[in-house]
């Protein structure tokens, strides 16, 4: 990438941000879900290079908000055989208070109490 290639993103990030600034006026909370696809098993990221492209392109919620400089928080919501399944809420840039008491309001109803052992197979 040149100059020019990061100085086009750069202004493209610009006016999405832009964008959804504007859209969040209206709406100061968005409820997304984490993935485009459910929990995968423990090592399919790293099986192929396709099944690595394509597990990335479902991963949009995660790599878009940080990249528009969002506060995002995830949360689980439901298990799917041992896997959380959840939900990212998405706040206005600086106004992190909002989403983490959204956060609060939708942990204080999940299903899920306990601890997640990162060790184990989910799949």
């Amino acid at each position: 990438m040149d100059l020019r290639e990061f100085l086009g993103g750069y202004a493209r990030r610009g006016m999405l941000r832009h964008k959804v600034s504007v859209f969040m006026s209206k709406f100061p909370l968005l409820l997304l879900p984490n993935s485009g696809e459910a929990p995968f098993p423990l090592g399919d990221d790293v099986a192929s290079v396709d099944r690595t492209r394509q597990i990335m392109a479902r991963q949009w919620p995660n790599m878009a908000v940080p990249v528009l400089g969002l506060p995002g928080l995830g949360i689980g919501v439901h298990r799917n055989g041992g896997a959380p399944i959840g939900v990212q809420i998405v706040g206005r840039a600086f106004h992190e208070d909002m989403a983490l008491a959204a956060g609060e309001v939708i942990e204080a109803r999940s299903q899920i109490r306990t601890p997640i052992d990162p060790s184990t197979d989910v799949g």
